[in-house]
């Protein structure tokens, strides 16, 4: 087809234009030779030309935009996903190789070099995030010809921890002329499914099978944040006390916390408001005051539950000061219990503190990868989506 012409003299086949052998591998001539006697006479002869492979044509990954997830329960050498490519050259220049160049910083996994088997080298751990994984597809020619791909890789945490409160229990001390909607407690739990970071979308309850009439009917508690509220009038219930069994669940798994609340007549005999909710940035130093609570008659007060950390410190007129660091990266609540102490009759009254704790812009974005690569074919039409970048930052908001 244009390729090859032959000099009548000599009969020298030569070859008048560029031919690929990626579009046709072979070639059949026939070639014609003619006397110049009379009668003429001829003969014809079958010329086979073979195209020899040359290393012109790159390795090819077979999709762009590559996105997996993995479960949080795969073990080590669990397969992933397999990077397929392929190269149009023949023999030593289509053998490919695979090949992690970037965004394995945890080491997590490995490609196999000849089959682009991706696998994780070790067990799916909580703390293990999403990833983008720089794959580079290499062949074996001279000059060695490459293709990258951006392989996206997310990780699915399984539901195999509960909800978890700090403490087991809350105690207050409540006033029955206390308003329908004053707050009396807040329930904030934590789930360990959700590595440190991350915050739980959790749903509050009260489980009306371990409250009693008194704490499932006088009481409510907000499903999003836990708040634990009056929701009828507290009169009559003068030197009586009540549970209110508050629950959280992710969905799946639940777990429990009793409000045991103490009711008196007299707002004297208890705090000036039913719960105190103060907020704290987390970059505060220690000695920070936080906020205070007050209750006539008290000359002293303390913390009695919800600081296991020993990040607060009480005054003796009920200053709260922060006692040490916080990471609401950590924790984004803290629930006191504190207690009103008179020197001379001891524990008059207890009241539930809740402490949220502000994020701090402390952290840079992060990409997924240190470096990005991608090659874009030259015959690519606009609109093609090249490559997706992925990013996370360490801060909540």
């Amino acid at each position: 087809k244009g390729h090859f012409s032959i000099m009548e003299a000599d009969g020298d086949l030569i070859l008048t234009s560029l031919v690929d052998r990626e579009r046709q591998a072979t070639y059949r001539l026939v070639v014609t030779a003619e006397d110049a006697g009379v009668p003429l006479r001829a003969s014809t002869q079958i010329v086979q030309v073979i195209v020899a492979d040359v290393n012109d044509d790159r390795p090819g990954v077979s999709t762009r935009g590559l996105a997996v997830t993995v479960l949080g329960n795969a073990t080590s050498n669990a397969p992933v996903f397999t990077v397929a490519a392929v190269d149009r050259d023949e023999g030593v220049n289509s053998r490919l190789q695979f090949a992690i160049t970037d965004g394995n910083s945890a080491a997590l996994f490995a490609i196999d070099s000849s089959s682009g088997v991706v696998r994780t080298t070790r067990a799916i751990a909580t703390t293990d995030r999403d990833t983008q994984l720089s794959v580079v597809v290499s062949d074996g020619g001279i000059p060695q010809m490459q293709d990258r791909v951006v392989l996206t890789i997310g990780i699915r945490h399984l539901n195999v921890n509960a909800p978890r409160f700090a403490t087991a229990g809350q105690l207050a001390t409540v006033a029955t002329t206390a308003i329908i909607g004053s707050h009396v407690a807040f329930a904030f739990a934590q789930d360990g499914d959700f590595p440190s970071g991350r915050s739980a979308v959790l749903a509050y309850s009260i489980d009306t099978a371990h409250s009693g009439g008194i704490g499932s009917s006088r009481f409510s508690v907000d499903s999003r944040t836990g708040a634990v509220a009056v929701q009828s009038s507290l009169t009559g219930l003068e030197n009586t006390m009540a549970v209110v069994a508050v629950c959280a669940t992710d969905g799946q798994l639940s777990a429990c916390q009793s409000v045991n609340l103490s009711f008196v007549a007299s707002a004297d005999r208890a705090f000036a408001f039913p719960s105190y909710s103060f907020s704290v940035k987390e970059n505060a130093s220690a000695s920070t005051a936080v906020g205070a609570v007050m209750m006539a008659n008290a000359d002293n007060y303390r913390i009695r539950s919800g600081d296991d950390g020993q990040q607060f410190a009480m005054t003796s007129s009920g200053g709260v000061m922060l006692a040490a660091g916080l990471d609401y990266e950590t924790q984004q609540q803290h629930i006191l219990v504190v207690s009103a102490l008179d020197s001379a009759s001891g524990e008059l009254a207890h009241v539930v503190v809740r402490i949220s704790v502000e994020d701090v812009n402390e952290f840079e974005p992060e990409f997924a990868a240190q470096r990005y690569q991608v090659t874009v074919p030259e015959s690519s039409f606009p609109g093609l989506s090249v490559l997706a970048l992925a990013s996370r930052d360490r801060d909540l908001s």
